[in-house]
């Protein structure tokens, strides 16, 4: 529903729909893999904190995962961008950061949940 928004305000044609389309499909897969780590690691941090002595190698190690996971994210997002970007024209890469730029003002994506 969103990307048939996104879709009609930029005016785009058959063929950007579909780069722009495999590009949010292809940042799903590495998303959902950070939002698992990032769950992981609060059970990591609880259960060390309540044994008897702080686990730190097992804290340690739930950071080395969260930040491979990180690593594909940022792989597959500035891919994905990259392949929309050469998609569109000027004009619509200007629409699309206004965009952006209006999400963050706005606080889209904050708060709980992830």
């Amino acid at each position: 529903m969103m990307l048939r928004w996104l879709f009609e305000r930029l005016d785009t044609t058959h063929g950007q729909e579909k780069v722009i389309f495999d590009a949010v499909e292809e940042v799903r897969k590495p998303l959902s893999a950070m939002r698992e780590e990032l769950h992981g690691g609060l059970s990591a941090i609880s259960e060390a904190f309540t044994a008897e002595s702080f686990d730190h190698e097992k804290v340690a190690h739930q950071w080395v995962e969260q930040d491979k996971a990180l690593e594909q994210l940022r792989v597959a997002v500035t891919t994905g961008l990259t392949r929309v970007h050469e998609v569109l024209s000027v004009e619509q890469r200007k629409i699309l950061a206004d965009l952006m730029a209006s999400m963050r003002r706005s606080g889209f994506g904050r708060g709980y949940g992830f």
